[in-house]
């Protein structure tokens, strides 16, 4: 049992990873898609990445080392026959007769593959529109290219294979693939379709807590990756340079966040309504009655108080001077006090928005009052 168990632990602890990794992705995606956030297709894509996750481990963990790898020529590393599994089936139930049989490795190898790609068929249908052939001649596709990969011990990693690559498995697969296509309808009929959400995309909404929160998260989050990013390049192209000798200079680092600052908070601030990045991916931005009088002052106000006194403390904390103690507390002071804000003041505007004296509102909702100009 513990060849069954064991992947499904490694899978559970990776796919929480994984959707760790991409949640917030996932959340832009789904507000410059669909204009909004949906909870269903949110659990739905969590549900994708553990599937994901689990195909990876069921079908190629674990990997043994390649020290520990045997490669005889003489050993089957290709089942070319169709239905030899059904053989093997029907030599165990003559052996241990039908109920023992049920139970056995060959049986549950060949209800374990149909049971796999089950899924595969539902999200291909249901989470990701597709027909019933699609969804079908996708999962044989994928299938396929798992029975390859064992094939060719994972493209040349290994020197030979490390399992049976099996016609039978690929035929398994894409009956699993079949069946989920069939039922999606039914297990998933609650999921709402992406085109049918995109539909209304172009429809404004009531700006919520969770909606301002979000688009403050997101402005966080595109702060620090670009960061981490354009750190990381550094880093690795020095070292690519000049070797493991490589040693990042501190002046390099503030031109970093200097220029992620101007990425990120001055230059939304300075295009379209001025909006953070953050409030744009979730459709937000300062009403028209702050466009049409006072936009400038309001929109300088709104830039320093918030993402803007972030990245200036984050910025004094790296110059390791007197400047950097105490810094990075603040800055994290900032960021809860602007979360924090959304819930007391009005219309969730926040304290950036407090302070400009202006009220946010949904940009679509300009769409309807062609005299609203910056």
């Amino acid at each position: 049992m513990n060849q069954w168990l064991w992947p499904a632990y490694v899978s559970a602890i990776l796919a929480g990873l994984l959707f760790l990794a991409v949640l917030i992705p996932i959340v832009i995606l789904q507000y410059r898609r669909y204009g909004r956030f949906s909870w269903a297709r949110f659990a739905g894509a969590g549900a994708l990445a553990l599937y994901l996750v689990a195909l990876v481990a069921y079908t190629f963990l674990p990997l043994p080392s390649p020290q520990s790898l045997v490669c005889n020529p003489a050993l089957e590393v290709w089942q070319s026959r169709p239905f030899a599994s059904f053989d093997d089936i029907s030599e165990a139930v003559r052996e241990l007769g039908a109920r023992a049989a049920l139970t056995s490795p060959v049986v549950l190898q060949v209800v374990f593959n149909v049971i796999l790609f089950i899924p595969w068929g539902i999200f291909m249908r249901r989470y990701f529109g597709r027909g019933l052939v699609a969804a079908t001649l996708t999962g044989a596709a994928v299938s396929f290219l798992i029975e390859t990969t064992q094939f060719t011990g994972i493209w040349g990693l290994y020197e030979c294979a490390y399992r049976v690559a099996d016609v039978d498995d690929l035929m398994t697969n894409t009956a699993g693939a079949l069946i989920g296509a069939l039922i999606a309808p039914i297990v998933l009929g609650l999921m709402p379709q992406s085109r049918t959400l995109a539909a209304s995309r172009m429809s404004a909404r009531p700006v919520t807590v969770w909606r301002r929160i979000a688009g403050q998260i997101i402005d966080l989050f595109l702060y620090t990756a670009f960061s981490s990013l354009l750190s990381s390049v550094y880093l690795v192209g020095g070292r690519m340079v000049l070797g493991s000798d490589f040693v990042p200079r501190p002046a390099m680092s503030l031109a970093i966040l200097a220029f992620t600052g101007a990425v990120t908070v001055v230059l939304p601030a300075c295009v379209g309504l001025g909006a953070s990045w953050g409030q744009q991916i979730v459709w937000l931005g300062p009403s028209a009655a702050v466009s049409s009088h006072g936009g400038r002052a309001s929109m300088i106000v709104r830039m320093s108080s918030g993402l803007g006194l972030y990245w200036l403390l984050d910025f004094a904390a790296s110059t390791r001077t007197g400047l950097s103690q105490g810094a990075d507390v603040l800055s994290g002071m900032v960021a809860i006090v602007c979360l924090v804000s959304v819930f007391f003041t009005r219309g969730h505007r926040g304290i950036t928005y407090l302070l400009a004296g202006s009220d946010i509102a949904d940009t679509r909702s300009r769409l309807a009052s062609p005299r609203a100009t910056r």
